[in-house]
């Protein structure tokens, strides 16, 4: 599953740099590359899976054949997008939907090309939880023992799984996968979503059609694919992006992100409602998860998405505003 090369893309204020790292002599650097590219890249690999053509394959031709599960019945493609916490990669699926969309090669704004599915819509509820634990289910909790990535299986009060959640275990990677083939056999379903303000998921929040052709799904896990749960989603994927972001940055976000949405239930969690408590919320359990997704997901990446801090002008934007505007003054017109 592991391709031979990977391409590396970093997105910047400016501009994004997309530089080829191979053994190949031939790897080059595209500079001022967009969300257009992003969008291209699926186009291209959702042509070129359709065309019956046997001459000589485009570069996206031979990604396809050589990583391609297979392009199943109904002409849909899978592209899988994982990241750390706080890494960027809902906004920048969200992003390369809104381009692709906004094309519209249907000519029907009614039937969009693309969608995307999140895998935050496979927690396990609260309720799930708590039996688990009150039932004394042992958990696999994966930690760090000198730099090396091990885990154990170990029961928990619902307390300290809750505060662990986010983590592999508090997911069913076995509905996950089901929906996901069913998806791919019928060409149609629907996907579960995860509402911020009831902490849970609800049924019914993502529906994928015939019409969508390409299929942008997004979350933590999904190249995780030496843990025997995750692996059977390498059988799905017909390409595979990683956003890559620092520990130092990644850690910095998530505290910001924290004390934006912080409740009675976290204050009571964490000991307080500061920046204090936001730090104990992100290094016990945020930045434990994300160690283990850089360590995991690496190796099964087709194409590596570096998304580091944007320098802030505080007067002005917050980051997150300063990034939806390096996207969108970018797409307004194709690469």
């Amino acid at each position: 599953m592991a391709p031979k090369e990977t391409d590396y893309l970093s997105i910047g204020i400016d501009t994004i740099h997309l530089d080829r790292q191979s053994n190949d002599p031939k790897a080059q650097t595209i500079a001022t590359v967009d969300i257009g590219f992003l969008a291209d890249r699926c186009l291209r690999l959702l042509d070129d899976a359709k065309s019956s053509s046997t001459g000589s394959e485009s570069p996206s031709k031979a990604l396809y054949r050589r990583q391609s599960s297979s392009f199943n019945d109904h002409q849909q493609i899978f592209v899988g997008i994982a990241g750390t916490p706080g890494s960027g990669k809902s906004f920048i699926a969200r992003q390369v939907c809104d381009e692709i969309n906004r094309r519209d090669r249907n000519n029907n704004s009614d039937a969009p090309e693309c969608v995307v599915v999140g895998m935050d819509g496979y927690h396990l509820s609260r309720q799930e939880l708590k039996k688990l634990s009150e039932s004394g289910h042992r958990f696999k909790v994966d930690e760090f023992e000198n730099e090396e990535l091990k885990f154990s299986y170990v029961p928990m009060s619902y307390r300290q799984v809750m505060s662990r959640r986010g983590a592999a275990f508090t997911y069913s990677p076995e509905t996950f996968i089901r929906d996901l083939g069913i998806i791919k056999e019928t060409g149609q379903g629907s996907f579960p979503e995860y509402c911020r303000e009831l902490h849970d998921p609800v049924p019914g929040g993502v529906m994928v059609k015939p019409c969508n052709r390409i299929i942008l799904v997004e979350g933590l896990y999904l190249l995780s694919l030496n843990d025997p749960a995750w692996k059977r989603l390498g059988n799905l994927w017909d390409d595979t992006w990683l956003v890559d972001v620092s520990l130092p940055e990644t850690k910095r976000r998530l505290v910001q992100r924290h004390l934006e949405t912080w409740d009675d239930g976290k204050t009571e969690m964490w000991g307080g409602n500061d920046a204090a408590a936001a730090t104990r919320k992100a290094e016990t359990n945020d930045l434990v998860n994300a160690k283990c997704i850089q360590e995991s997901s690496r190796d099964f990446a087709n194409l590596i998405i570096q998304n580091e801090r944007i320098p802030e002008d505080e007067e002005n934007h917050s980051p997150t505003l300063k990034r939806q505007e390096a996207f969108s003054s970018r797409s307004e017109s194709p690469p």
